[in-house]
């Protein structure tokens, strides 16, 4: 897949039969989160597990009816922050709340914690849509199948 975002430089993701890919298909909600078990022109296939027959079955998606795919970077320390950073602001706010504020009584707490524990919390959301983003396929997104030899 090729990606050329708004901000930033050129990107190019590959998958890879034995892969697994996230998206979303036009028209639809479903979200998928499936195994690619092959790639032809048009289209790949994913393996779907049949629990109830206890078998694999298979699905051929063509490119053109790909709505989103959902890709994570691994950029260090801001993937751990977007783990980090909300529970540490609920913490923040969990602390203040249950200990002795100045006002010297358990189960209040004052602005400046909600402003600071509301900050970590935004700070992890903005790591969280850094390094897991989805990439809408578009005239700008495009995805086609290169040559490997």
């Amino acid at each position: 897949m090729d990606c050329s975002p708004l901000l930033g430089g050129f990107r190019r993701y590959r998958f890879f039969p034995g892969d697994k890919i996230k998206f979303r298909l036009r028209n639809e909600k479903i979200r998928f989160n499936e195994i690619i078990a092959s790639i032809t022109d048009s289209s790949f296939t994913i393996g779907i597990t049949n629990e109830a027959a206890s078998r694999m079955d298979y699905q051929e998606i063509p490119f053109k009816n790909i709505r989103l795919i959902k890709v994570s970077r691994r950029i260090p320390f801001v993937t751990e922050a977007a783990i980090y950073f909300p529970m540490a602001g609920l913490i923040y706010i969990g602390a203040a709340f249950v200990n002795k504020g100045v006002d010297d009584k358990h189960f209040t707490t004052d602005a400046s914690a909600l402003i600071v524990g509301g900050a970590l919390m935004a700070a992890g959301l903005v790591c969280c849509k850094l390094s897991f983003s989805g990439i809408k396929i578009n005239d700008r997104n495009k995805l086609k199948v290169l040559e490997t030899y």
